[in-house]
């Protein structure tokens, strides 16, 4: 089961009554990118159940790339001492 994309604080109120009311055994929450504790804790406050936080990421590891103009990431303003 899943309540989609919570993006507020009713909607995060409205997704944990969802879970509650279908007694669901575990909750998994997927954070693909940020998520403030707004969008999440009311969940796990009314489900009441375990949960397990998923943050994956679609390549084996982070990129270390250094920024320049060249691959469009902005650099950073020289340090001055």
């Amino acid at each position: 089961m899943g309540c989609g994309l919570v993006e507020t604080l009713q909607e995060a109120h409205k997704a944990g009554d969802v879970l509650a009311a279908a007694n669901v055994d575990l909750l998994i929450c997927h954070t693909a990118t940020y998520a403030t504790s707004s969008q999440v804790l009311p969940i796990v406050q009314r489900a009441k159940v375990p949960v397990l936080v998923l943050n994956l990421q679609p390549v084996a590891a982070p990129t270390t790339k250094t920024p320049t103009p060249a691959n469009g990431w902005p650099t950073a303003p020289p340090v001055v001492s």
